[in-house]
């Protein structure tokens, strides 16, 4: 290695450039971290938890099970020869097809309800996420700054080094 280098180094990257723009971006000025679910379980109304509540328990297994007994319970007494219970609701069984009516219409607004609600807190959820991910871009870029600086340095470093040694002569011992 003998005179100075005649290439300038070049980081692979320029981390500078996207760091000032993340630097200043305006979701990042007084962004939080926050738990998204106690944030929307305070706005939350009296209706949403009513509905939460009864799609949570209509789509439990204990639900379906004890549906289940009912509607062969149902069907038992009313088509066995059983004295002393009437039959209130012989084969093709209108009144129980009736109640499961009602019980699925009644049951629909609540699901609604409680899908809509959960698709708002996915919204909520996906843009915490990007907020996040801003963040740590944000942090990276910094990072990559300071690396690219330690090597300008380190650049700059080696350069005097090589000055040195070649005014000093030695660079034919190394």
């Amino acid at each position: 290695m003998q005179g100075r280098p005649t290439r300038s180094y070049e980081p692979p990257y320029s981390a500078s450039v996207q760091s000032t723009k993340l630097r200043h971006h305006p979701l990042l000025k007084n962004f939080q971290h926050q738990n998204i679910n106690d944030l929307h379980e305070e706005s939350l109304t009296l209706g949403q938890k009513v509905a939460d509540r009864v799609a949570t328990s209509m789509g439990s297994m204990s639900f379906i099970v004890i549906q289940s007994i009912i509607l062969f319970a149902w069907i038992i007494f009313n088509t066995a020869n059983i004295p002393f219970i009437p039959h209130c609701d012989p084969m093709p069984f209108i009144l129980l097809k009736l109640c499961l009516s009602f019980q699925a219409g009644y049951a629909a607004p609540f699901i609604l309800i409680s899908q809509n609600r959960q698709a708002e807190k996915d919204r909520l959820k996906a843009d915490q996420d990007y907020l996040v991910n801003l963040k740590a871009e944000k942090e990276v870029m910094l990072l990559l700054e300071k690396i690219e600086a330690q090597e300008q340095r380190e650049l700059e470093l080696l350069q005097k080094i090589d000055l040195l040694l070649t005014r000093t002569g030695r660079t034919k011992d190394l």
